[in-house]
């Protein structure tokens, strides 16, 4: 009788526990100068009643989508566009604006925008090999040699040791590299080149009510409200 009841007790907690079962999931791939272990723990303690994963790679996070996916997915909205089944809920605003320019930035001097078919771009990879050299194509109007990087420091490397000859990047993460950097880096504006910067993409059909919520009530990644 007493291990029925114990039985019935410990069934009732779990059930009534969402961060031990039911919980949402929530996969997070937004490659910043912020490690993914340091995100996780920063989402974990102001997501309640979400289990949150923090992936650092693009191949990591389409393997996980792949083997195990979640209900909703935190990410760049290009990203989205890839993923079967999932659709864009909440898109994220930044300084009043959902999309963000790119430049190119180079050492010493401006790039010619008319000869970038004939050099070497780095990028920080969110779209995989394809995606990334059709990402940049979009935005620089040529079809450039694509160099990607998993982090973006790593962009500095490409221009030091002449791997790449630009780097195409947003107006934030110049700033970054630029606080981190020695290197005269120069930008070239690219009229026109704009992306999405992040958005909450879901399962057509889920309903991803604590995501959503801790998402208006958090400031996460620079974002100040969503829509």
């Amino acid at each position: 009788m007493i291990k029925s009841v114990s039985r019935h007790i410990i069934l009732l907690f779990l059930a009534l526990s969402p961060g031990i079962r039911g919980a949402e999931r929530l996969y997070v791939f937004y490659p910043t100068m912020v490690r993914s272990q340091v995100l996780q723990k920063e989402f974990s303690k102001t997501f309640a009643g979400v289990d949150v994963i923090v992936f650092g790679k693009y191949g990591d996070f389409r393997a996980k989508i792949a083997a195990d996916s979640s209900a909703a997915v935190l990410t760049r909205p290009a990203l989205i566009d890839q993923l079967p089944g999932y659709e864009k809920r909440l898109t994220g605003v930044r300084d009043g604006k959902t999309e963000e320019a790119y430049r190119l930035a180079s050492v010493g001097k401006p790039v010619k925008t008319d000869s970038l078919g004939s050099i070497t771009i780095g990028v920080l990879d969110f779209l995989g090999k394809q995606g990334m050299e059709e990402f940049v194509s979009s935005m620089t109007r040529h079809h450039a040699k694509v160099k990607r990087v998993m982090k973006l420091e790593d962009l500095l490397p490409l221009l030091t040791f002449e791997m790449a000859q630009a780097i195409l990047v947003t107006d934030e993460q110049i700033a970054l590299l630029k606080k981190t950097s020695n290197l005269d880096l120069i930008v070239t504006q690219l009229p026109g080149a704009q992306s999405g910067i992040i958005a909450l993409g879901a399962q057509k059909s889920a309903s991803p009510d604590a995501v959503i919520k801790a998402l208006r009530t958090q400031t996460v990644l620079g974002v100040q409200q969503w829509k």
